[in-house]
């Protein structure tokens, strides 16, 4: 398999050190991949930087709107989307959204952590889990953004990687 990651630096005493990183792969895993189990209990939640997009990022997931979901993403955004190439713009974004969505799922998306980088970016991530129509976990995984305040204000993110793994795991 190959896939894509993306690292969080954080600059400790002078030098660059990494603060946390996520991997994940452009195809499904082979059928007897071993699953690092999830965290047990509640992850530490920080105050969401832009809870305005992840309740409407949410929402239009739920809704099954993939044209809602890319429009939060920058024209030119990458996004390394789990089992899948790195997409490159808002409309290959959308479509693969499009063809991923599973009618009467919903999402649940919870921010860990995120950081003001300075010049208008910032970076977060996270958890989510995707809840099946016959209300059982279907897909739960990490996510990573790096997000661009436009000049009206409006937050678009650039660069995004998720990881996922099988509900119930």
């Amino acid at each position: 398999n190959s896939g894509a990651y993306m690292n969080a630096m954080e600059k400790v005493d002078g030098e660059w050190k990494v603060a946390g990183m996520m991997t994940n792969y452009d195809a499904p895993p082979a059928e007897d991949a071993m699953w690092n189990p999830m965290p047990e209990g509640d992850m530490a939640a920080a105050t969401p930087r832009f809870p305005d997009m992840n309740a409407a990022y949410t929402a239009a997931f739920n809704a099954g709107d993939a044209a809602a979901m890319a429009s939060m993403y920058a024209e030119d955004a990458k996004f390394a989307l789990s089992n899948g190439p790195i997409l490159e713009g808002r409309a290959a974004i959308e479509a693969a959204m499009a063809a991923r969505f599973m009618p009467g799922a919903t999402i649940e998306i919870h921010e860990v952590g995120s950081e003001d980088m300075g010049d208008g970016w910032s970076g977060g991530g996270g958890w989510y889990a995707i809840t099946g129509p016959d209300g059982a976990v279907a897909q739960t995984g990490f996510w990573m953004n790096i997000v661009e305040v436009q000049d009206d204000g409006t937050p678009q993110i650039a660069w995004a990687i998720t990881n996922a793994r099988p509900g119930g795991m």
